[in-house]
């Protein structure tokens, strides 16, 4: 993550954030678990900071996996969905 991008977008104070959630962190050995709690951190900061209206998008299937080794489709779009999935849960209130 961009720290300097990350501090600026908190300064701003947003009415509304919408975080766009790729899939850069999917690799073969990632585990959902983790970067649910990472996404759940962001989006814990923003609110915090006082927005009080926090959007955050699905992961989007993908098909070109060539900037990660060892990385298939298959394995991708199982820890999308299971990342999916738990974000609906964590958030369903919001």
């Amino acid at each position: 993550m961009n720290t300097d991008l990350y501090g600026k977008m908190l300064k701003e104070k947003g009415d509304i954030v919408i975080v766009a959630v790729g899939g850069n962190d999917i690799t073969p050995t990632s585990q959902p678990k983790e970067i649910v709690r990472r996404i759940t951190e962001i989006v814990n900061d923003i609110s915090r900071n006082g927005c009080e209206h926090v959007y955050i998008t699905e992961i989007l299937t993908r098909g070109n996996f060539s900037k990660c080794p060892g990385l298939q489709k298959i394995v991708f779009d199982r820890q999308r969905i299971k990342i999916n999935k738990c974000l609906a849960k964590t958030f369903k209130n919001n």
